[in-house]
């Protein structure tokens, strides 16, 4: 039987971060991708001018009327916005003893905020304690932990610091450390850390490429792979299709999760 991953988070029009991005890389995986849509943006590879929220009486139709007719194998949150909105994910998704994978979508790459501030502690204190893992990117981090993240050191005391919150693992994206390397910090619940090196491929960013690797990870936990497992086969894959620059737009290059259809 096809397994299925449910995205809950925003919609991208240019398709190379949130709903898009997620469900292309859920099917790259073989898995069939199913979503809710919590928020409507005006964007393109170069900007964000325009969000529209959706109502959450639509966010809550949209969950429950997949839920009953859908078997969900995995979840993964993207850019939630607000604080009702969080607060209705979490009531729905709480109860299915189903794999979570929280990427707290806080700004887009542009510097759009994509999550209101009162509801940072909500997603720290409530949506972190029912997450399998929590996959931050630098600002994230520091912006939930408090803590300044300059050095290597200091992504292992802010992952620390996260998984005080209730999650069984933190995955620090690296990506905006400024290092030679690009240094991705697994952090378990049991003590147990590994970080992924990456050579810089180039200067310039790649467009949803924090949403895909979210979504990789989803997906393989979807299949069945123990945590540990489903982040190293993601970040394979994700090292794998970065260098890969799909020339789309005039701004930053999207990620191609079809890399071996292309």
């Amino acid at each position: 039987m096809i397994k299925v991953a449910l995205t809950i988070a925003g919609s991208d029009p240019s398709a190379g971060a949130g709903i898009q991005a997620d469900l292309k890389t859920f099917a790259a995986h073989k898995v069939y991708g199913v979503s809710v849509i919590t928020a409507i943006t005006v964007q393109s590879t170069v900007k964000i001018s325009d969000i529209l929220k959706v109502p959450v009486k639509l966010i809550e139709g949209q969950l429950d009327t997949l839920l009953e007719d859908i078997s969900i194998h995995a979840i993964k949150t993207g850019m939630l916005l607000s604080f009702d909105i969080i607060e209705l994910v979490i009531k729905k998704i709480k109860r299915l003893n189903v794999p979570v994978v929280v990427d707290p979508i806080i700004k887009a790459g542009t510097g759009r905020t994509l999550l209101e501030d009162p509801a940072i502690d909500v997603v720290r204190t409530q949506l972190f304690p029912i997450a399998e893992i929590v996959t931050p990117n630098i600002y994230e981090a520091e912006k939930i932990s408090g803590i300044r993240i300059a050095s290597e050191e200091q992504l292992l005391e802010a992952a620390e610091n996260l998984l005080k919150n209730g999650s069984k693992a933190i995955l620090i994206k690296g990506g905006h450390l400024d290092s030679k390397n690009v240094v991705d910090l697994l952090l378990l619940k049991d003590g147990t850390q590994k970080k992924f090196v990456k050579v810089r491929v180039a200067k310039q960013d790649r467009h949803g490429s924090g949403c895909v690797l979210s979504a990789a990870i989803t997906a393989n936990l979807a299949l069945g792979h123990e945590l540990y497992e489903s982040v190293e086969l993601a970040e394979k894959y994700l090292e794998k299709i970065y260098p890969d620059r799909l020339k789309i737009g005039h701004g930053t290059p999207p990620i191609n999760p079809f890399y071996n259809l292309f």
